[in-house]
Parts: C-alpha cells; sequence; structure tokens
C-alpha cells in the first residue's frame, strides 16, 4: 500500500489533490502537511512512496523546501505541484532531484495521468518545461 504526503498551505488545493490521490492511487494511506516543518515530521514517521510539494509553504518559499527534503530525505520521491510553472522553475526543480512537476494549472486527467507516473517510478515533465529554453 502506498504512502503518500500532500503539502500544500491551502486547505482547499489540498482537499482536491487528496480527492486526485484517492482516484490514481485507490487505497493509498494519504498524511496532509500545511508546512514545510510538519512534512519534515512527516517524513521521519516511515517510508514515503511520494511526497506532492508545494513550493511556496507557509514556511518555506521557491526550492528551499525541496532542497532541504531531498537533503534530509533523499530516497523519497518528490513531485512539486506549483502554480509557478514558468520553464526556468520547472528545469531548476527537476534539476535539483524532483521526480516530476505537476502544474497546478493541469486538469483532472493530466493530474492523474502525471500521478500514476511518478508511483511506477517514472519522472512527469509538463510539455512546457523546455520551452523557450
Amino acid at each position: 500500500m502506498d504512502r503518500i504526503v500532500v503539502a500544500d498551505d491551502h486547505p482547499l488545493f489540498r482537499a482536491a489533490l487528496r480527492s486526485a490521490v484517492e482516484k490514481a492511487a485507490p487505497g493509498a494511506v494519504i498524511a496532509e502537511c500545511a508546512s514545510l516543518a510538519e512534512v519534515l515530521a512527516t517524513l521521519g514517521e516511515g517510508a514515503t512512496d511520494l511526497l506532492l510539494l508545494d513550493l511556496k509553504l507557509s514556511d518555506s518559499e521557491g526550492m528551499g523546501g525541496l532542497t532541504r527534503i531531498r537533503a534530509d530525505h533523499p530516497a523519497v520521491p518528490v513531485a512539486v505541484v506549483s502554480a509557478s510553472e514558468e520553464p526556468p522553475t520547472v528545469r531548476r526543480a527537476l534539476t535539483l532531484g524532483a521526480a516530476g512537476f505537476i502544474p497546478k494549472s493541469a486538469d483532472a486527467h493530466v493530474l492523474d495521468v502525471a500521478l500514476r507516473q511518478v508511483l511506477d517510478g517514472t519522472p512527469w515533465i509538463p510539455p512546457q518545461a523546455y520551452a523557450a529554453a
């Protein structure tokens, strides 16, 4: 059974991500976090199969949270879920070790495909990631 952590400081978006995860990974154990501190504590509780990480948590902004998580928990796959979806931001997240980058503007189908792919161990990169490089 998959254990997935959803980290976003907006409760409504966390609920939407939870719903998408429940569809993509039925039976998964889902933990929700609203801050980087909560994410780090939750990751310390046991093996995690996937972390969905917003880049702008209340106590972390930009790539700082991703960098910290990759340093402290290098085995945990992290898919960034962000409204900051400019190609340089996407490329930077992937360079720092993200297993995928899911734009918050993605529709439900794209989110489902991306989640399934990352859970299967294949990075998911939005088509626009390398546009206008």
